[in-house]
This record gives C-alpha cells, structure tokens and sequence, in this order.
C-alpha cells in the first residue's frame, strides 16, 4: 500500500518555506501576494496533517524507537503547521528595505532568529525525523525496494 502522506508533505513544506521567506522580509517573493498564503496554506496544513494520521495508522509499529520518533515527528509537524498559520494571520509580512548589498546576509541572519526563522527551524527538524522514518526504519517503502 502507498502512503499518501509522503507525496503531500513536500509541496506543503515548499508552500510553508516560500511564505516564511516572505514573512521575514528577505526581498525574493515581493511578486506573491500576502493572500495567496493565506488562501492555500490552512488547506494544505489539514490535508497534510490528515494524510500523516491516516498513513500513520495505516502502520504496523512494533518498535518503541520507531514509535517516538513518529511521535515526534507529528508533534513538530502539527506544531510548525500552527506556528506558520499563526505567523500569516496575526503579523503582516515585512517589506523588504531597500539596503544595500552589503546588507543582504546579515538581513538573512537577522531573519533566523524571528518567528518565521523558528517555524524554517521546525520545519527542518520535522523533515529530517521523516527522513529518518524513511530511510533508517524504512517507512512506507515497499519490501521489494
């Protein structure tokens, strides 16, 4: 049986990164409207959390080291997906100034330790304990592979 959720999350986390990336006012996404967010990610948020519950259910775990990792993977996960829609609805994106080049990294360090910063921080640790699932404890691949 294929899991769905796998094939879910990757547009979702690109979707999630991107509008991050706008909320810290890093000058990349200026052309996408503050409301192209807000529309496409709380969809995307429950169909993706659905997708985890119901291919997580779809599993046999029998080890306790597989089963906390799934547990923590769901918990970053579903809190992320909390923190980013809090992050678009409660603040407005930041404008990106006009700085000069000089200026761009340490805009882009200062924009690590805000709010989006913490949810692309979540996000990572998230994606990399659903590696883990992936390739250590082999998590929805097939036997054959």
């Amino acid at each position: 049986m294929t899991l769905v959720h796998p094939f879910m999350v990757h547009f979702t986390i690109t979707c999630t990164l991107l509008a991050m990336i706008k909320w810290s006012g890093i000058p990349f996404l200026n052309g996408i409207p503050e409301s192209f967010f807000k529309w496409v990610l709380p969809p995307l948020f429950v169909l993706t959390v659905l997708s985890g519950q119901f291919s997580l259910g779809a599993l046999k775990v029998e080890s306790p080291r597989l089963l906390t990792s799934l547990k923590w993977h769901r918990a970053l996960g579903i809190g992320s997906a909390v923190l980013a829609i809090w992050t678009i609805f409660a603040f407005p994106a930041k404008t990106s100034s006009e700085e000069k080049e000089a200026h761009r990294v340490a805009i882009a360090i200062k924009s690590l330790f805000s709010l989006p910063g913490l949810v692309v921080v979540m996000i990572v640790l998230t994606a990399t304990i659903g590696g883990l699932l992936v390739h250590i404890y082999r998590v929805g691949v097939p036997a054959q592979i």
